[in-house]
């Protein structure tokens, strides 16, 4: 495994590692949301306050508050813990083990422990993408840019949802 992800993901390759971890996340929360429903546990994760009737200027607003917090996001819980280990040359082990627990601080701060098997897990794919994307080359920026990116879309495709799914209602 750790072979295949010193090798940087590039171009194209590059674009499909991005929508393959969107569509991996997306899928994984549905699927486990329709689980929850059916053993009867009632857990809701959206956004809380969001008004349906929002202006254009709002919503430039929201958006770019929404990229500046996945960037933040990505700094705390992926580019300072990982790069901390990988760039003391510890163990692939080490980096792993690094990766899980950030991802289950990730899940943790998000709200409660459900949160850990659905915000915790899209945190362990921003994890696997930013090693993949430059993260093992020491090429933090990049990977940075790469997990930022997608965490960023991940976030506005819920909003938006989020959003259509209110107007349905």
């Amino acid at each position: 495994m750790f072979a295949y992800l010193e090798r940087e993901a590039r171009g194209f390759e590059l674009i499909v590692f991005i929508a393959a971890a969107l569509v991996l996340d997306f899928f994984y929360l549905f699927f486990l949301s329709e689980f929850l429903k059916i053993v009867h546990i009632n857990f809701t994760s959206t956004p809380i306050g969001i008004n349906p009737d929002l202006n254009a200027f709002f919503l430039f607003w929201f958006f770019g508050w929404l990229f500046f917090q996945a960037f933040l996001e990505e700094c705390i819980f992926r580019l300072i813990p990982l790069s901390i280990v990988i760039g003391a040359g510890c163990k692939f082990r080490a980096v792993v083990f690094t990766a899980i627990l950030s991802s289950v601080i990730f899940g943790l701060v998000h709200g409660n422990v459900y949160c850990i098997f659905f915000q915790g897990f899209g945190g362990l794919i921003y994890c696997f993408l930013f090693m993949k994307c430059g993260g093992l080359q020491k090429k933090y920026g990049r990977a940075l840019l790469v997990t930022t990116i997608t965490h960023f879309l991940y976030n506005g495709i819920c909003v938006v949802y989020y959003l259509i799914t209110l107007s349905w209602g």
